[in-house]
């Protein structure tokens, strides 16, 4: 599972942490081995995933779990689906992401939603639309190793890519669930996904 990745030191661990504005949301911050703080642009706050396994254990109490940071310097692309777990069923496009990048997939903290981890890299900077994000840098993304459907490897899926990336910048009623209609962009910052 994702042993590209392991030899890479960008690994952080994070728990839970509940935000005293939002009902039910918890917000997932990057942290250093020590339980301290980390910078997704800081490398000297990273770790191997030797060593965030370890540190993910020794904060257990918290429910800590491990990290991976997104770099310019790896061929990891993020793409972050919220929401898109309906009564345990996939919404129409969910299923088509998953089923065309057809890469690691695993069910995010919350429950409702997926992350998957592709090789390749975005023609510019990240995209959040409702319900739709997509990252190669800047961001670290909570994992849980939860597999969807025995995706268990990052597969080189570039050209697939380009194309979720080019319809999600453009198209501005892509729907992710009937609840949302995608058709805003918000501004990047260091929040996790």
């Amino acid at each position: 599972m994702l042993d590209s990745l392991k030899n890479i030191q960008q690994w952080v661990i994070w728990w839970p942490e509940a935000l005293s504005d939002a009902k039910n949301k918890v917000a997932k911050r990057p942290r250093q081995a020590n339980g301290a703080l980390a910078s997704v642009k800081e490398p000297g706050h990273w770790m191997s995933f030797d060593a965030a396994i370890q540190a993910a254990k020794r904060y257990k109490g918290k429910q800590a779990g491990v990290g991976f940071v997104l770099t310019d310097q790896d061929p990891i692309v993020l793409i972050d689906l919220d929401n898109c777990i309906q009564n345990g069923e996939l919404t129409q496009t969910a299923k088509e992401i998953v089923y065309n990048l057809d890469t690691y997939t695993e069910v995010s903290v919350s429950g409702n939603g997926l992350h998957l981890l592709a090789l390749g890299a975005l023609p510019g900077k990240g995209v959040n639309k409702k319900g739709v994000e997509i990252y190669d840098r800047g961001r670290f993304v909570a994992l849980t190793f939860d597999i969807f459907e025995n995706r268990t490897e990052a597969e080189d899926r570039q050209d697939e890519i380009l194309e979720l990336y080019e319809n999600t910048v453009l198209n501005e009623n892509t729907v992710l669930n009937e609840n949302t209609v995608l058709n805003e962009n918000t501004v990047l910052n260091e929040n996790t996904v």
